[in-house]
């Protein structure tokens, strides 16, 4: 299916340019660090199957006719050189989708700079790999996170354009916030957090500037949440809730664990949200350990004509040791433990 593409474009003056970078910097206030600091060094999640398959999956949550199907993944972090396998079972998976979406977390960097702490700088090798697994053309790569800044303006640029000369679609860039499909989809990439000081990607605060009120459905993509939950915090939650009494479907990512996939009914249709689908990809192999979800949504009219989402599917994906020096990201099989959902 060849969809038509065109970058929601914003013009405004103050955003881009080189704001100095500090060797350690991070975003988040005392008491949220020291909750970043023990869930992500001292006591990290031990399973990160945090809930069993909602009864939608794979069911349509509206009647609708299908125009466009979407796929979405999760973070995408560097690997360190370890060799990623990205297996056919995930490639089967979106062998029917017409977008997929991901989140880019991090830089490529051709030249050296100087330290960050916790920087998130990717080898050129992840393109290729990204080439391989899905069309260029048709992926979209949202640089809208708390990585997009580690390495200032002059790195962020760099980066943002070689990914785009592989031929993938970027967004997130603060003049370039989403991508429209068709004339009727708009999907806006945003982030609640960067561990540098920068102006130059697209925020959630400014997320209801880049809905479109012409569009038939507008999806938003943020980075949000906290690294390591694996249920959201209770402000989330409510904020999540308000964002869907005006957008149609919101796919988050951030947390580097699944966190659960939710409906709410809003003006008698069925919204979609998952509150972060984890990591696509990273460096460290544990067996049996789901490091994320991906998920595809069909699109279209209902009977009125108004659209809404129609069929949902999704699956735990996983990373498993290869030998030394590959890993495998595998769907994977094991079902989930049942959550605590009283705020759902």
């Amino acid at each position: 299916m060849q969809l038509l593409k065109h970058k929601l474009e914003v013009n405004e003056d103050g955003w881009d340019h080189e704001i100095p970078t500090t060797y350690f910097s991070q975003p988040y206030g005392f008491i949220d660090c020291m909750e970043w600091v023990y869930n992500v060094l001292i006591n990290p999640p031990v399973n990160y199957c945090c809930y069993k398959k909602s009864d939608f999956n794979n069911t349509n949550i509206n009647q609708i006719i299908p125009q466009i199907r979407i796929g979405f993944i999760g973070d995408i972090m560097k690997l360190n050189g370890v060799e990623f396998i990205i297996s056919e079972n995930i490639k089967s998976f979106f062998s029917d989708t017409d977008l997929l979406i991901g989140n880019f977390e991090g830089t490529i960097l051709r030249d050296s700079c100087k330290p960050v702490f916790m920087g998130q700088v990717h080898a050129e090798s992840i393109l290729e790999i990204l080439s391989g697994f899905f069309p260029p053309s048709r992926t979209v790569l949202s640089c809208a996170n708390n990585h997009s800044g580690d390495y200032g303006w002059t790195g962020f640029c760099s980066s943002y354009q070689l990914i785009q000369d592989y031929g993938f679609i970027t967004i997130g860039r603060r003049d370039e916030p989403s991508i429209v499909i068709d004339g009727k989809v708009n999907i806006v990439s945003c982030t609640s957090w960067s561990n540098q000081k920068c102006n130059f990607v697209a925020t959630i605060d400014e997320a209801d500037r880049y809905f479109l009120d012409d569009a038939a459905f507008n999806i938003l993509y943020p980075h949000w949440g906290y690294e390591m939950q694996l249920n959201p915090k209770l402000r989330q939650v409510q904020q999540g809730r308000e964002l869907l009494s005006k957008w149609d479907m919101v796919i988050g990512h951030h947390s580097h664990c699944p966190q659960p996939i939710v409906l709410h009914e809003n003006n008698l249709r069925q919204k979609l949200m998952a509150y972060s689908l984890g990591n696509f990809c990273n460096n460290k192999a544990i067996q049996g350990r789901q490091i994320g979800i991906i998920l595809k949504v069909e699109l279209g009219p209902d009977q009125s004509g108004a659209w809404a989402a129609g069929r949902v599917q999704w699956e735990f994906i996983s990373i498993s040791p290869l030998n030394d020096r590959s890993v495998e990201l595998s769907i994977s099989f094991r079902q989930g433990l049942p959550i605590n959902g009283q705020f759902i």
